[in-house]
């Protein structure tokens, strides 16, 4: 009966102890929104519509193949073009839905793109970053530009982690140079709140 007693108390211990380096380790919304301020990086990632490209190739319909594919490059512009003439709250670079994983893992070098989607020169790997994607909300599916964690979570409130890419019972949609142009001041209005007590 001792021993049961020790080795629940022993197993206490540690849960306890785990749950307070846990604690320590998790940062909260404000926290990661100062950070990519003063010391972080946002990664967008763009599209880039390979799997349905290559089944309309493999379907032998080339033109829907290559209309597509020009879209999506088109569409890719309008994004980094949006970055570069509305985003100031942080650096920004780029990288391919197909590299994700690549992303994920932490291999930077060889698959961030700068702004003429070229490899960017990084001197180091940045220190702490944000994933942005024009996606959908993982809960209301709001057809947004979304700002998730390093692992792909989304982020939560009050950090503006999403800016939507429509209106008018999404019938509209905004530019992409709108939606970037207003999540950039949501962010900034909520740096300056946080750092001016």
């Amino acid at each position: 009966m001792n021993n049961i007693r020790i080795t629940f108390s022993f197993l206490f211990i540690i849960i306890l102890t785990f749950g307070q380096l846990n604690a320590q380790n998790e940062i909260t919304p404000k926290e990661q929104l100062i950070m990519l301020k003063e010391k972080g990086v946002l990664l967008v990632r763009l599209h880039s519509s390979r799997n349905k490209i290559n089944a309309l190739r493999e379907k032998g319909y080339e033109e829907d193949a290559t209309s597509t594919e020009a879209e999506q490059r088109r569409v890719n512009r309008e994004i980094v073009y949006a970055f570069i003439e509305k985003y100031d709250f942080s650096e920004v670079y780029f990288f391919y839905d197909y590299n994700s994983t690549e992303i994920l893992n932490g291999n930077f070098k060889e698959f961030l793109l700068d702004k003429n989607f070229e490899l960017a020169l990084l001197k180091k790997s940045p220190e702490f970053y944000l994933i942005g994607d024009f996606s959908q909300t993982e809960k209301m599916s709001i057809s947004a530009l979304v700002i998730m964690d390093k692992n792909y979570e989304q982020l939560e409130s009050p950090f503006p982690f999403y800016q939507r890419s429509t209106y008018f019972l999404s019938l509209l949609s905004y530019s992409k140079g709108e939606v970037v142009e207003k999540i950039n001041l949501r962010l900034n209005e909520r740096y300056k709140k946080y750092t001016s007590n």
